[in-house]
């Protein structure tokens, strides 16, 4: 997944690893980058929501820190994302 947003280069999965064990830390700035990261796709899903779109996005980012809080205590307790071990992950 590319950002659009022009923001740089997306982070490698190593970095997002290390952006959702600092979130779910309790670092405001890790998780407002995964935030960013993840805009324009939160952008683009809001738009089939049946809500306004404002309430739409804010129920997605909601979301997203409460996965991101769930994979952070999984990476805590295992010391790796199990989705490292799925099939459809590709190798780096």
């Amino acid at each position: 997944m590319q950002t659009t947003s022009g923001r740089g280069a997306p982070p490698s999965n190593e970095q997002l690893r290390l952006l959702v064990q600092a979130a779910g830390r309790g670092d405001q700035v890790a998780k407002l980058r995964i935030i960013d990261f993840f805009e324009q796709v939160i952008d683009d899903l809001s738009r089939f929501m049946r809500m306004p779109r404002d309430e739409a996005k804010q129920a997605l980012k909601l979301e997203l820190l409460e996965l991101i809080r769930l994979k952070a205590e999984e990476i805590a307790e295992t010391g790796r994302c199990a989705e490292s071990q799925a099939v459809y992950v590709a190798e780096n």
